[in-house]
């Protein structure tokens, strides 16, 4: 017995010791990246003021391979909100070589601007997209994860005192090539390393901790992001978010719901253009006309990828897709379904703290955005493009107004279907005014003497059969 119990303990031991060895066997920059798996949330700062989020995840992709992910969203001086989302994905195999890179920024009113880089066996091809525009060119050179790690790989190495330089190659998204970054160790401290990577407009400097992961960045002693909880970090939301001003109506609108057309008159405003291109001024003052009605999606294609704001592939998503659209058979039925399902399925929080979709999905309450968010997380998921619209909707209050809403558009068979998911609308009505202008000349418009006022000039309501 003592035999048999001292014989299987070796086994144990030497079990260990082998699986230690395969660890520490592993290359480097594959130990590095083990080591970065996992999401963290920054809060994004200019100067001492909040103006937005930095998310970032690491980790391994179901086939094996390493992908890292990063989302900012940010609004400064009160602006349109910018978004910019970068995804890079590696080979799970040494030589551990980049098969796909992504680099996405959008702001508000402007066409969605992305460069793709994928590599196959006819060689390597880069992609830059705006709006509809696209255009192609091949790459002759390729990226490794030992180049993206190797100054964590270094740090880990070779310990470096105060002073020491090391220089990394790095991608440039914007020209889709290779250049080298510098970088000198500013100190060795209690935290970490804390480095810098010195350029003459954009000089930089990163605190890591003890595992390699930034704690701290500053750029240009101007802007700044800070570790913190995910719930820390979502508070700086872009300005559309925690406004409570509405814009004053005339009068109310019964059965908003069924509104197809509504014209909107505003008396004395400066600019309406500017923030609704459609607005035509004329002698009664600014004309804003709204139809409930599909448009042509011409920049679809941009809008069908993941970000960490719509993570399209896990797997809690694609089981609520599946199980929102049912048994329909027709695009039409399944959107008509998934619509419903997300205004059924989330529980409305007026105010609700902002929140992602993984979040969501497992506490089932929060306010339109999220609403807003799931659907086009769904949608996305189930091959159609989609995209959340912030603006303004009819609120139905004792006092009648336009408030601050967020809902979908969705194409389907080369046209954009709007759809509000918080009022389970098919079709939303025509009060829903997005905003793809000039956001922050409405807020100055709304918080300026007197504010924005409309008087509704026409009304068409739909026909029901």
């Amino acid at each position: 017995m003592l035999l048999r119990l001292s014989a299987g303990v070796l086994a144990l031991a030497l079990l260990l010791a082998f699986a230690e060895w395969l660890a520490n066997a592993r290359p480097p920059e594959a130990q590095r990246a083990d080591a970065l798996s996992g999401v963290h949330w920054y809060a994004l700062s200019m100067g001492a003021a909040p103006i937005g989020h930095l998310t970032t995840e690491a980790g391994r992709d179901l086939q094996g391979g390493w992908r890292f992910r990063s989302f900012m969203l940010f609004s400064v001086d009160g602006t349109a909100p910018v978004s910019i989302s970068e995804s890079l994905t590696f080979d799970p195999l040494p030589p551990y070589r980049l098969i796909r890179a992504e680099h996405w920024s959008d702001l508000a009113g402007s066409a969605t601007e992305g460069v793709v880089l994928e590599w196959s066996d006819d060689g390597g091809r880069a992609q830059f997209r705006r709006g509809d525009a696209v255009r192609e060119h091949s790459v002759d050179w390729a990226y490794s994860l030992g180049d993206y790690l190797a100054l964590e790989s270094w740090l880990a190495a070779e310990q470096p005192p105060s002073g020491a330089r090391f220089r990394v190659r790095s991608l440039d998204f914007n020209a889709a090539k290779l250049v080298n970054k510098p970088f000198k160790v500013l100190e060795r401290n209690a935290v970490g390393y804390r480095f810098a990577s010195p350029a003459p407009l954009r000089a930089t400097e990163i605190q890591l901790d003890s595992h390699y992961v930034p704690v701290a960045f500053s750029m240009s002693g101007l802007f700044s992001l800070t570790r913190t909880t995910e719930a820390e970090a979502l508070k700086a939301r872009p300005p559309l978010h925690l406004t409570d001003h509405r814009i004053a109506l005339d009068r109310h609108l019964p059965n908003h719901g069924e509104i197809k057309r509504l014209v909107l008159i505003a008396d004395d405003a400066e600019r309406l253009d500017a923030i609704w291109p459609q607005a035509r001024r004329g002698l009664g003052g600014w004309r804003l006309e709204l139809e409930a009605k599909p448009v042509a999606a011409t920049d679809a294609t941009a809008f069908l990828g993941e970000t960490l704001r719509f993570p399209i592939q896990h797997q809690q998503v694609a089981r609520l897709a599946k199980r929102g659209v049912g048994s329909a058979e027709t695009d039409e039925g399944r959107l008509a379904a998934l619509v419903a399902f997300v205004h059924a399925y989330i529980d409305y929080q007026p105010d609700a703290p902002p929140t992602s979709v993984l979040e969501t999905i497992k506490r089932r309450t929060g306010d339109c955005t999220e609403y807003a968010d799931l659907l086009t997380t769904l949608a996305r998921s189930l091959g159609w493009p989609a995209r959340t619209v912030v603006g303004l909707a009819y609120s139905g209050r004792k006092e009648p107004a336009l408030a601050f809403h967020a809902w979908n558009e969705v194409a389907l068979d080369g046209f954009w279907r709007t759809v509000d998911p918080t009022w389970n609308q098919l079709r939303a009505d025509a009060s829903h005014i997005p905003l793809r202008g000039d956001a922050a000349a409405l807020l100055r418009l709304m918080q300026g003497g007197g504010g924005l006022r409309f008087r509704v000039a026409e009304v068409d309501y739909a026909r029901r059969d």
